[in-house]
């Protein structure tokens, strides 16, 4: 049975974002991409095979020329085999290590497959992934694809790191948007949104710009569109977003009389994402530090896992409140082996309550012991962190 749309949910971003092309005369450019396969409906999914196709040649929608396509390297977390397809190059196949299928369950963590050292061919554009999943269902064998969009640009070009300065804002107070940008020739860039004020859509050209003020009366989602060519068939289109809150009571009243039955319910919170800079899935050892400011009253979660022997991992979370330098709190997980024969558990977790303008400090130790032998291009590591907020409100990186 095929059908057209997947069942399981699929990502993949590079690094670099976007892919940088390759110049004549130089050193090819290497990029790489991390396929996250995650399950986000209500089901378990039973999944036979998972094959990856990175689209080559010379042009816009390809990633690499034929002949580099041997020199790409594949990752991938444990409890999966992935090979190369022998006549079809770029082409990799993962299947579970166990004969059979493996089970995909609902918010179980994502699996990973990243492909590195991938050299980035010279032309700029949209290059294109395929993904075929083979799944188990009632009636048998149910294959599904889907095409990944991976955008290639000028090489120096780099567009990052697209944030508000404050999550949130009073009503008719300015936000401030911020970004990091590396310009490259012929590149424009471009912010657009919605303008409340005068109740249509604003186009405005920042490509001269690190920052930008608008007055705002609603919520408000923000683009940023960076292009070459023209823009109604551009040859490289690259786009970020991020959102405004305006800060509204759930409910103003002066006078309120009731005589009968009453709920006053606020919005309920959103599973929230997994944070950006939380380090992905590694075969090496890692050690990162993240610090953030917590713009409202939260928790913060976390969790942590070791996959073989040889391999120790440690959490650590210190938060330090607004105003109070002696109730500092340092809370910490820490993994040494496979702790847990169940490859997709989560692993050790904890929870910290974090008031808000608290500092707060993550620091991951993932360390491979020296000497040891793994299975090759297998995951070692797997670290999650999550924000959920009780007010409305991020964390603000520091």
């Amino acid at each position: 049975m095929t059908d057209d749309q997947p069942l399981l949910a699929y990502a993949a971003p590079t690094t670099p974002s976007p892919l940088a092309i390759s110049v004549a005369g130089s050193e090819p450019s290497k990029g790489a991409l991390t396929v996250e396969v995650t399950n986000s409906s209500e089901t378990e999914r039973l999944c036979n095979t998972i094959t990856l196709a990175l689209a080559l040649g010379e042009g816009g929608s390809h990633f690499t020329p034929v002949h580099k396509a041997g020199d790409i390297k594949i990752s991938h977390s444990p409890g999966w085999a992935v090979d190369w397809e022998p006549d079809e190059p770029g082409t990799a196949t993962a299947s579970p290590n166990d004969e059979g299928s493996a089970t995909v369950r609902p918010g179980s963590p994502p699996l990973f497959f990243e492909l590195s050292n991938i050299a980035v061919n010279a032309q700029e554009g949209n290059a294109e992934l395929s993904i075929e999943e083979d799944l188990e269902d009632i009636d048998g064998s149910r294959v599904a694809s889907t095409v990944l969009i991976c955008p290639k640009g000028p090489s120096g070009l780099a567009l990052h790191d697209f944030r508000p300065l404050r999550q949130v804002v009073p009503t008719t107070e300015d936000a401030e948007l911020v970004w990091q940008f590396e310009p490259a020739p012929d590149a424009k860039v471009e912010l657009e949104y919605f303008d409340a004020g005068t109740g249509r859509s604003k186009t405005v050209d920042v490509t001269a710009q690190r920052n930008h003020r608008v007055r705002l009366y609603q919520d408000t989602r923000f683009a940023l569109h960076a292009y070459t060519g023209d823009k109604d068939a551009p040859t490289f289109d690259y786009w970020l977003s991020t959102f405004v809150t305006v800060a509204e009571p759930y409910l103003t009243t002066s006078d309120l009389t009731v005589t009968g039955a009453l709920s006053l319910l606020a919005r309920p919170p959103a599973h929230p994402p997994q944070l950006e800079l939380t380090p992905p899935p590694t075969t090496k050892t890692v050690r990162k530090q993240l610090d953030f400011r917590a713009e409202t009253d939260g928790l913060l979660t976390a969790t942590l896992r070791t996959f073989f022997k040889h391999t120790n991992a440690k959490l650590t979370v210190t938060v330090e409140p607004p105003n109070a330098p002696d109730t500092r709190h340092v809370a910490q997980i820490y993994c040494d082996g496979p702790l847990d024969k169940r490859i997709y558990a989560p692993g050790p977790n904890l929870a910290v309550p974090v008031p808000k303008d608290s500092t707060v400090t993550v620091k991951w130790d993932l360390i491979r012991t020296s000497g040891f032998t793994h299975p090759k291009n297998t995951f070692l590591f797997a670290t999650d962190l999550r924000w959920h907020p009780f007010g409305v409100g991020d964390p603000l990186p520091l």
